[in-house]
């Protein structure tokens, strides 16, 4: 029993020389927020969530107020600081709000969304600039197996009928079907038909051109895309219609490995419905007719004639 009083005294007679050693060292502005009392007020106001380098001589050029040192500030000084600082949306509150938006972006799917559901850095937050190549945030992706409307487009692409070229009859006879005639790939000795282009993943592309240019008549295919295929399958970017039947099987399923046409419109038309339905600024454009970023427009957007809105000038003063 006395062992247990004297083990007790020793220890509050030791919290008491510890708290006798502390210094506050913090200034309380508001509920939970505090600023350290030994840095100028510019640098100390960064320490509150939701104020930054910009907001920070804001605050104090609209209060009049010296860069001096936190502890020198009065007691009347650190009321209307307080009073200031609740006008925005800081601490706890915008944690919440931050959240919020957050979770709401996950839950639509979109492109910020989806990174922030991996850990990876969105545009216009200040990241560190390891951020793509950082091994914790790496995450193993491999090649996407094709869904079964894709493996059976891809088949019925890779279809040995005559190899899928288009003809365009210039004869001026009667007969109806002779626009339906098919050919092998030799050249065709019937007078007044002529191939004029062959058939990709649906789409009918130049035989006049390279492989190069031809391949980006298809709608989601660019110049990279097309580089891409052409390295993959080792092509040589020769004029499309000296292409031998083989090749043109396998670029037929290369291409129909990507998200090409219809497919791809009805992914644009579907996400730009979403943005337009969450009213985030990029929707707001979708609506309003105006460029986004990532489009390849023309730079003319801000000038044109059907976009302009007539402003009344300044009255002149009658003299």
């Amino acid at each position: 029993m006395f062992g247990v009083r004297r083990s007790l005294g020793v220890v509050s007679n030791d919290l008491l020389h510890r708290f006798r050693s502390l210094s506050i060292a913090s200034i309380h502005i508001k509920a939970g927020l505090e600023i350290p009392d030994n840095k100028p007020l510019k640098y100390a106001l960064q320490y509150i969530n939701g104020i930054g380098r910009s907001r920070a001589p804001q605050v104090l050029a609209e209060l009049h107020l010296e860069n001096k040192l936190a502890k020198d500030l009065t007691k009347r000084e650190i009321v209307v600081l307080a009073d200031e600082i609740s006008k925005y949306m800081v601490g706890h509150e915008l944690n919440k709000c931050v959240k919020k938006d957050i979770d709401r972006l996950q839950a639509i799917q979109c492109h910020r969304g989806i990174r922030h559901g991996e850990g990876l850095p969105c545009r216009g937050q200040r990241t560190k600039t390891n951020a793509r190549t950082m091994k914790s945030k790496q995450i193993g992706s491999g090649k996407k197996k094709a869904s079964r409307r894709e493996e059976i487009m891809a088949h019925t692409l890779a279809l040995p009928v005559a190899p899928s070229l288009s003809l365009i009859c210039n004869s001026r006879t009667s007969n109806p079907l002779s626009n339906a005639i098919s050919f092998p790939i030799s050249n065709p000795r019937v007078p007044g038909l002529q191939i004029k282009c062959v058939r990709v993943g649906g789409v009918e592309i130049p035989n006049n051109k390279r492989v190069l240019y031809s391949l980006q008549y298809i709608h989601g295919i660019g110049r990279n895309n097309a580089k891409k295929i052409l390295f993959d399958l080792n092509v040589e970017n020769k004029i499309t219609k000296d292409l031998a039947e083989e090749e043109l099987i396998s670029i037929r399923d290369e291409v129909s490995k990507y998200m090409i046409e219809g497919d791809l419109r009805r992914f644009n038309a579907l996400a730009i419905r979403r943005l337009k339905e969450i009213q985030c600024y990029r929707g707001i454009r979708h609506i309003q007719g105006l460029p986004c970023r990532g489009q390849r427009t023309k730079n003319n957007c801000r000038t044109l004639k059907g976009k302009k809105v007539a402003i009344a000038g300044k009255k002149k003063a009658p003299r």
